[in-house]
């Protein structure tokens, strides 16, 4: 490799990172607090957004929009899964260029720019024909913006329950606990605020809309999220393109809300208004339910494409554990009887395929 000089490196400071595009690439700069200066690709796996606005770690260089971390070293993420390779071999150097600086700040102020959704303490009931029924029983959660979070567990164990107490849905009475959305009480916000906020439920049984066509309820929606008309040139190519990658026929446009569609049809146009819709948090209750092999795949690959494009953070509900060998989760949490029993990493939702939940519902009895 030919070493090529661009500018002195007391021009940039420890800690700090400087973009530069060599023969059409972009580089990212780093001078580490040691002193060292690094050279990475410039661009974070997750999508279209530039590492040397991020901030510098002793370890290395983190995305301001999903958090994920890049080796100083390799200029591979440390802590995120891959998805792309870095267009740039990264080296050392004692000399760096820069169009552009950037002092950039502390882990801290990442996590005050970054979403974070908080569940403390959650007690919910419902009102039943036998009185009331206490579900939720004291759930903590912390979700940041993008990790994927799945919540496992037996039947009426109080996962959807969660879900729906999340979005607003006025039959679940919340007793106690409180839900933060980035510090703002979610409790106090009506459904279509917490939406306009950035959460998103895809529902695990969609309700058909007679009379409203998908392409009128997706423009209609698009426009109480943003609060303006989306440009209509370039929306009908956004959605186009968007109902192509979830191999949906254009004519499906054309159809009434969830009307006459068959269970896969329905899941994946609730995939369809995530990507389109661009949330911060996205809550998929049971989206895998009564889905063969390629619609799990298909309507996985949405979610995996929407994460990575706009670092969504995921509340991933589901009884089985097959989804999970498509959407890889960071966090796993086993409810049962309205309580989180356990929590843990993937292997965790492994350990549940070879086991099930006999251990849990037995300590329970």
């Amino acid at each position: 490799m030919t070493a090529q000089k661009v500018c002195p490196v007391e021009e940039l400071s420890p800690s700090t990172a400087r973009r530069v595009v060599l023969d059409g690439i972009p580089i990212a700069v780093v001078r580490d607090s040691a002193g060292d200066v690094h050279a990475i690709g410039d661009t974070c796996t997750h999508g279209d957004i530039s590492l040397s606005e991020g901030f510098v770690e002793d370890d290395g260089l983190e995305c301001w929009a999903h958090g994920s971390k890049f080796s100083l070293t390799t200029g591979k993420p440390s802590t995120c899964r891959l998805s792309s390779r870095s267009p740039f071999s990264p080296s050392r150097s004692s000399t760096a260029t820069c169009t552009s600086t950037r002092a950039l700040g502390s882990r801290s102020e990442r996590q005050r720019l970054m979403s974070t959704l908080e569940i403390r303490d959650l007690k919910v009931s419902i009102e039943t024909d036998q009185g009331t029924k206490h579900i939720l029983k004291g759930v903590d959660l912390t979700i940041n913006q993008g990790e994927i979070h799945a919540v496992m567990g037996p039947n009426g164990s109080g996962k959807s329950t969660l879900a729906y107490t999340i979005a607003g849905h006025p039959r679940y009475h919340v007793e106690g606990g409180t839900i933060t959305f980035d510090g703002q009480n979610v409790l106090d916000m009506s459904v279509d605020e917490r939406a306009r906020a950035g959460l998103f439920l895809a529902m695990q049984y969609p309700v058909e809309i007679p009379g409203v066509t998908v392409t009128n309820f997706l423009r209609t929606a698009k426009t109480a999220i943003d609060g303006e008309e989306p440009s209509i040139r370039h929306w009908g190519k956004t959605v186009k393109d968007a109902m192509s990658n979830l191999r949906m026929d254009s004519s499906f446009a054309a159809r009434n809300v969830n009307e006459g569609f068959s269970g896969g049809e329905k899941k994946r146009h609730e995939i369809l208004q995530l990507e389109l819709l661009k949330p911060k948090f996205a809550i998929l209750d049971e989206t895998d339910s009564g889905l063969d092999v390629d619609a799990l795949k298909i309507v996985s690959e949405g979610v995996n494409r929407a994460h990575q494009e706009t670092g969504l953070g995921v509340l991933l509900i589901t009884h089985y554990t097959r989804i999970l060998r498509y959407i890889k989760p960071d966090f796993v949490h086993v409810f049962v009887d309205g309580k989180v029993a356990e929590e843990g990493g993937s292997e965790l939702a492994e350990r549940l395929e070879d086991e099930g939940y006999d251990r849990y519902l037995v300590a329970q009895a």
